[in-house]
């Protein structure tokens, strides 16, 4: 683990007990699988969409609304939804962490 990282140490009757640490530190640390709700999997081959459109419409957003949470236009998500194998790794961390969901899931590679 990296030192210095966002760990929540909680206590009870005044001795450490829970430690609590950003997601993606507990994924590399138990190696955790990533997996995805049987509704993202419907809506990619049900309604033909990417795996950045059906997480969007499975958690309920507009493209408008990711365009706000990201701070960039319509066009931009929308391009990102239709040409996925374009973004890279900073843009699918953001898109992820606007979605509260491990960026790992939404690539279909790992």
């Amino acid at each position: 683990m990296n030192a210095h990282t966002n760990v929540q140490i909680i206590e009870q009757g005044g001795k450490p007990a829970f430690a609590v640490l950003p997601y993606e530190e507990y994924l590399s640390l138990t190696n955790e699988k990533i997996y995805f709700p049987q509704e993202v999997v419907d809506l990619m081959f049900e309604k033909d969409l990417s795996l950045y459109a059906a997480w969007r419409k499975h958690l309920g957003f507009t493209q408008k609304e990711m365009a706000e949470k990201l701070e960039v236009s319509q066009t931009r998500i929308s391009d990102i939804e239709k040409h996925p194998e374009r973004v890279g790794v900073k843009t699918q961390k953001a898109f992820a962490e606007a979605l509260g969901i491990n960026y790992k899931q939404l690539d279909l590679d790992d």
